[in-house]
């Protein structure tokens, strides 16, 4: 838990974002509202009139985030590959907008100053996705990254969508500010079927309510406690289920609970600011957001009347000028008073186990990272013993890929050990994103971005000659389709999403293909097994005529980009000796036949560095 010091001009923007939240609602204002204002420009979202400007056909109304668009290349998992899950209504809405709006364009216009863009309720959510796709368009080479104010904005992605934002290190960038008894930041934590009848009359009663605020009389509802009962029971549903993770996070009949028990799958990023006209209460720590959600909403009489739930949705105005001159306050300079403020401070043992869980979670992440850079130390001194290995093999003129694939003496025995060693320090890695041990920012960091590159480059090549030494591929087939570790396919992500993220800070660690020497085992095993059933002057197979240009067009493609080891060119290698006992029928048309038989690969020398580890 944390105050809000580290907002950047907090009281210079908060109040105005406030005022364009409230015009943004005002009729002939369209779907944005834009406004500048000293060095800032300030893009407000409405919240939605009726119930099915925010419904769609699922339980929870979700959807890929790549649905209907290829924008949002970040919000995936690396290791899955999986898109992100979003709430539908806020994901078109957001599409709509870019495209039929002058919403780009405004984005672009305020390009040298500071763009923050916001809104109330469902338009925060839309403030959200406008963020992190002008965060992508804009990538890491701005000085001036836009920030994100939402008041009284429900969750709108699910855990992929969350830790894919912390991965990218967004997070800072998203303040939302949330007021003690709103019931909308947790209504998508509930089916909306079970919702719709009481949204039907509130959201617009909500609407109006800031756009005229001589709008005072709340709709009546048929059961406005079963309203608030359906939205909290969801709600403890989750924050339970999280907590428990938290305090059991290997516990298997707990993770095998979420296959069987659909759960919203919203989840938490950000700084949360929960307000009270008596405090507040500033907290990062994403599992804790799902506990204090639930819990600040509690009383004695186990659910609060329906009445505060409601008001406080459009009373962010009146909240905000109680608390705005204490938000330079560090909530570490008193606890106990904040943690009252928002209800949690006289709450039972099971609030104080439940924030606690949440704590311990974010320690137990960095003392596993920490580590983690410990042992990464020792693997050092490991490729270091490789890369003498490696050195003492091309002063052989063999190269390390032939020597070990014949493993024939005892350094290749201890290369054998110390490719083991590596091998589980980075499938424990592996397994430990699985088990979310790591932070979410771990994947991204560029340390360990630089060490998986290193030791893919350097030891993939030596576990594809041990997979073609060993025969593997005559019993389960080639190393690409069947033999290829997850561990290698994790890091060679890692570069890609990195050399996305900031491709012109990163290009020193574009690496050759650590597959290569696969691609030529299926191409030289699969052409010398046809080659003995063919007549003299008959051409190759069509399909194998085509998988043997696609190779040799794909080691051009690396050699121009000098992205090929010296080691694969080496004369007494096994590349060098399969292309002299080529046919010439086919060297002769093949476009390696330049540099390899003019003084191309004699003066070759790559263009990168083996660096990293």
């Amino acid at each position: 838990m944390r105050g809000v010091s580290g907002l950047p001009d907090i009281d210079r923007f908060l109040p105005t974002c406030w005022e364009v939240c409230q015009e943004a609602y005002k009729y002939g204002n369209g779907p944005f509202t834009c406004k500048r204002k000293d060095d800032f420009v300030f893009i407000s979202f409405p919240g939605c009139n009726n119930v099915e400007e925010i419904s769609a056909e699922n339980k929870f109304g979700e959807c890929k985030i790549d649905e209907g668009n290829q924008l949002f290349r970040s919000l995936r998992a690396i290791a899955l590959d999986e898109p992100a899950l979003v709430h539908k209504p806020t994901l078109e809405r957001f599409l709509f907008l870019l495209q039929n709006t002058e919403f780009e364009k405004k984005v672009q216009g305020g390009k040298y100053r500071r763009i923050v863009l916001t809104g109330h309720s469902f338009g925060g959510s839309v403030a959200v996705l406008a963020t992190l796709w002008l965060l992508e368009q804009r990538g890491y080479s701005s000085n001036q990254p836009p920030i994100c104010v939402t008041f009284g904005s429900p969750l709108v992605g699910d855990e992929i969508f969350a830790q894919s934002v912390r991965r990218e290190k967004w997070a800072s960038y998203f303040y939302h500010f949330i007021s003690r008894y709103d019931i909308v930041p947790r209504i998508l934590l509930a089916p909306l079927r079970l919702i719709s009848e009481p949204l039907r009359a509130l959201l617009p009663y909500w609407a109006n309510s800031i756009r005229n605020t001589n709008v005072v009389s709340a709709p009546l509802l048929s059961e406005p406690g079963n309203f608030l009962r359906i939205v909290m029971q969801n709600t403890a549903s989750v924050a339970s289920y999280r907590s428990a993770m938290c305090m059991a996070p290997n516990n298997m009949l707990l993770s095998g609970i979420s296959s069987v028990v659909r759960q919203s799958p919203y989840r938490a990023f950000g700084s949360y600011i929960f307000l009270s006209r008596s405090g507040f209460l500033c907290t990062d720590n994403y599992e804790a957001v799902l506990q204090i959600l639930f819990y600040s909403l509690q009383s004695p009489d186990e659910y609060r009347t329906p009445e505060p739930c409601i008001f406080e949705h459009i009373q962010y105005g009146s909240v905000l000028e109680g608390v705005l001159n204490s938000m330079d306050v560090d909530i570490h300079d008193n606890l106990a008073t904040q943690f009252e403020a928002v209800g949690l401070g006289t709450q039972s043992l099971e609030v104080q186990l439940a924030l606690k869980a949440a704590e311990e979670v974010m320690r137990r992440l960095n003392t596993n990272k920490l580590k983690k850079e410990q042992d990464l130390g020792n693997m050092r001194t490991v490729m270091e013993e490789l890369e003498s290995y490696k050195k003492t093999s091309k002063a052989m003129a063999t190269g390390d890929y032939d020597c070990f694939k014949r493993h024939a003496e005892k350094r290749d025995f201890l290369a054998n050990l110390a490719r083991l060693r590596l091998a589980g320090f980075w499938d424990e890695i592996k397994d430990m994103l699985h088990r979310k041990e790591l932070p979410d920012d771990f994947e991204s960091q560029e340390e360990w971005i630089k060490a998986g590159t290193s030791y893919r480059r350097m030891v993939e090549p030596l576990d594809i000659a041990n997979y073609y030494r060993l025969g593997k591929h005559e019993d389960t087939g080639h190393y690409l389709a069947k033999g290829r570790p997850r561990r290698y396919l994790l890091l060679q992500k890692w570069l890609e999403a990195a050399e996305l993220r900031r491709s012109t800070q990163i290009n020193n660690l574009s690496t050759p293909d650590s597959c290569l020497w696969a691609h030529f085992e299926q191409i030289s095993y699969t052409l010398a097994k046809a080659m003995p059933n063919l007549a003299e002057g008959q051409e190759l197979p069509s399909e194998l005529k085509t998988s043997l240009q696609n190779f040799q067009s794909m080691l051009k493609t690396l050699i121009d980009r000098k992205q090929v080891c010296e080691d694969f060119f080496i004369e007494e290698g096994s590349f060098v000796k399969w292309w002299k006992g080529l046919p010439v029928t086919i060297k002769s048309v093949s476009p390696l036949w330049d540099f390899m038989e003019g003084r191309g690969r004699h003066t070759y020398t790559p263009d990168f560095k083996n660096e990293g580890m």
